[in-house]
């Protein structure tokens, strides 16, 4: 069978999982679990896999996905409490107050800097944001875009950096290795993102008008993760990245408007609902899930006795395929603080009893979907990273075009040639719009782009590090995403409108991305690939 067919047949579970998506509206958790069931018979049926390589491969998958899918829902439960208990209201009401005078600068600070620490923390911005901007006068479409579009050019660093520390532990490669490819594109990318916010606000216009704001959001934000990811003793804070950044954007959008005489805060657009927040309980209370779980991860990444005892002694490696150990580091993952933390600031919010019943319904009610969904697609990515493994061997893979993962790479290396760089940023916000997961995206395809880099010769850090950041594209475009937008405030239609009129900017960012990850092969040297390739 041609290396064409093989190739056709590798694509077919994820061609699958995109017509059911997206045809059949089949819920992203089942149409993992059907793309899954023919995957493995895909790989036993044309890529001499075995039933127990199949299975073992999916297992160790799984258990890949642990520090991802633990922290998913960690970020659920967290934000669940800190609804019931109404510290997410109270931190809303304070964002209204923000920069009232300068529209640019103001959405700025809700969109880009409180959009990339809430996405950082776990928290959805396109869930939060919208009633705020909706409060502080903008139109039901802009209320629904902004957020949406606001921290892509940050979501590297989204909820933990979650999609950097999945793409680094599946290849075996350096955290801060990765780190510091992908800061290397976020000037560019994460200004573009701030000027295509303007640019919905009232097109060319508002650009010429706000530059000055939207240059401050796209380089101080990017200026923090390049510190983070270069200066050594910093580097111990990349999963907080994200939450530094926001937080830097935010205050140097405030410093820019003291220094041209604009008000910093206005309680004018408060409404009876979040004045009633505001005397019931104090910023910092409603804050102190996240204060504390920020205190734990800096104890377990900057001291480092305390990191080596969790993250190396303790790591709890799992021997799932023979000869490859999976390390777990239950005690070192940002689930297990991000789980400690909002126990213990129940000491200072004191949930009743109804709250906490409430926080575990929600609980309940929108994890598992989410958490079975990111395990089958690890499962998945696995299998297919294994196909045409070997136990005889050794539990290798002899002959590549065994392997799903090969004979893509074989495959897309001969169509594309040269210009295979120019396919990493849209094949990921595809895969990222398919199974509505950043990660899940880089996930399935990190082996694909190391494997066509190698046979080209080109750094496969620069594919990896353009993936990560091209899968936040996807949720501007997410038709998911920006539902759950415009439910929050009621706004029916609005994402339609949204999406129609965020498609333009997007494809721009998109092509942005494609031309950076272009130059940047052509400039850098590769890199030898990652063992077991």
């Amino acid at each position: 069978m041609s290396v064409g067919v093989l190739a056709l047949l590798a694509l077919l579970p994820i061609v699958l999982i995109f017509v059911l998506l997206i045809v059949f509206k089949v819920p992203t958790h089942w149409a993992a679990v059907i793309g899954w069931v023919v995957t493995v018979a895909i790989a036993m049926a044309f890529f001499s896999t075995s039933l127990e390589v199949a299975l073992r491969s999916s297992w160790a998958g799984i258990v890949s996905s642990l520090g991802i899918t633990l922290l998913i829902g960690a970020a659920v439960f967290q934000i669940g409490y800190m609804e019931e208990t109404g510290a997410i209201q109270r931190i809303t009401a304070f964002i209204k107050t923000l920069a009232p005078d300068n529209e640019a600068a103001q959405t700025m600070i809700v969109g880009n800097g409180a959009g990339t620490t809430l996405v950082s923390i776990g928290a959805t911005p396109v869930a939060i944001l919208p009633p705020i901007f909706k409060g502080l006068g903008y139109s039901d479409f802009l209320a629904v875009a902004l957020p949406a579009i606001g921290f892509i050019g940050l979501d590297a660093y989204g909820m933990l950096a979650i999609c950097m520390v999945a793409v680094s532990g599946l290849l075996g490669i350096d955290l801060v290795a990765l780190n510091q490819m992908v800061v290397l594109f976020l000037p560019v990318v994460s200004t573009a993102c701030a000027f295509a916010m303007l640019y919905l606000i009232g097109g060319w216009k508002s650009v010429r008008s706000g530059w000055a704001p939207a240059l401050i959001a796209g380089l101080s934000g990017s200026l923090v993760c390049v510190l983070i990811a270069y200066v050594p003793f910093l580097q111990g804070a990349i999963l907080l990245s994200g939450v530094i950044a926001g937080i830097v954007i935010m205050a140097a959008e405030m410093a820019y408007l003291k220094v041209r005489g604009y008000r910093l805060f206005d309680d004018g657009r408060l409404d009876d609902a979040d004045r009633a927040s505001i005397a019931s309980l104090s910023l910092a209370k409603a804050l102190s899930p996240w204060i504390l779980m920020i205190i734990f991860l800096c104890a377990t990444n900057f001291i480092p006795p305390l990191y080596d005892l969790l993250a190396n002694q303790w790591a709890c490696p799992v021997e799932v395929i023979p000869g490859s150990k999976i390390a777990i580091k239950p005690l070192w993952n940002a689930y297990t603080w991000a789980f400690v933390a909002t126990i213990l600031s129940a000491a200072i919010l004191r949930p009743s009893k109804q709250q906490v019943t409430g926080t575990l319904r929600k609980f309940a009610q929108r994890a598992p979907k989410p958490m079975i969904a990111v395990c089958v697609f690890y499962a998945l990515g696995i299998l297919m990273n294994n196909t045409g493994m070997d136990p005889a061997a050794g539990w290798k893979i002899v002959d590549p075009e065994t392997n799903m993962i090969s004979v893509l790479a074989m495959a897309s290396t001969d169509l594309f040639g040269a210009l295979f760089p120019l396919i990493a940023a849209p094949l990921t916000v595809v895969g990222a719009f398919v199974t509505s997961s950043q990660t899940s995206a880089c996930v399935m395809f990190a082996k694909y782009f190391v494997t066509g880099s190698a046979s080209l010769g080109i750094n496969f850090m620069v594919l990896l590090a353009i993936a990560v950041i091209a899968g936040g594209v996807a949720s501007v475009i997410s038709p998911a995403k920006l539902l759950n937008a415009s439910a929050t405030i009621g706004a029916d239609g609005a994402d339609r409108e949204a999406l129609r009129k965020v498609l333009a900017p997007t494809l721009v960012i998109i092509v942005i991305c494609m031309i950076l990850c272009f130059i940047a092969c052509q400039v850098m040297p590769p890199l030898p690939s990652p063992p077991g390739f």
